[in-house]
């Protein structure tokens, strides 16, 4: 942050690489289907830290998704959900070079995957 916002006193701003680590990066999805990579997604997300987390990220992926789809059209989806296990906000990027149908508002199969996680008290849905 420059020092005139500092000594401004702005609020500090989340930069993606504070949520985004290249362990969360995934060049290439094995995913053929929307169920597949939510899965694959939550593993991303998860890492090492153990399967009860993955499937309640899986669990809490999935239940937004029935809600509406979260592909945006362009062959970009954003799957994001609220898990206050996770401790704070986590950001995954995978790519389907094949591309999904990821129920996509355009129609088009689903290349991009913008992955978000954070915990309940984070703002917004």
């Amino acid at each position: 942050m420059c020092d005139a916002r500092r000594a401004a006193n702005w609020p500090s701003i989340m930069r993606v690489e504070d949520v985004l680590t290249l362990d969360r990066v995934l060049p290439v999805m094995k995913s053929t289907g929307k169920r597949a990579a939510l899965e694959e997604l939550a593993r991303l997300i998860a890492g090492s830290r153990g399967a009860e987390l993955r499937k309640e990220i899986e669990r809490v992926l999935a239940n937004r998704e029935r809600l509406a789809s979260t592909a945006i059209g362009e062959e970009v989806a954003i799957p994001h959900g609220k898990l206050d296990a996770i401790g704070s906000l986590v950001l995954g990027v995978g790519r389907s070079p094949r591309g999904l149908d990821f129920e996509s508002v355009d129609g088009k199969l689903t290349r991009l995957f913008f992955v978000l996680v954070g915990p309940d008290r984070s703002t917004g849905d």
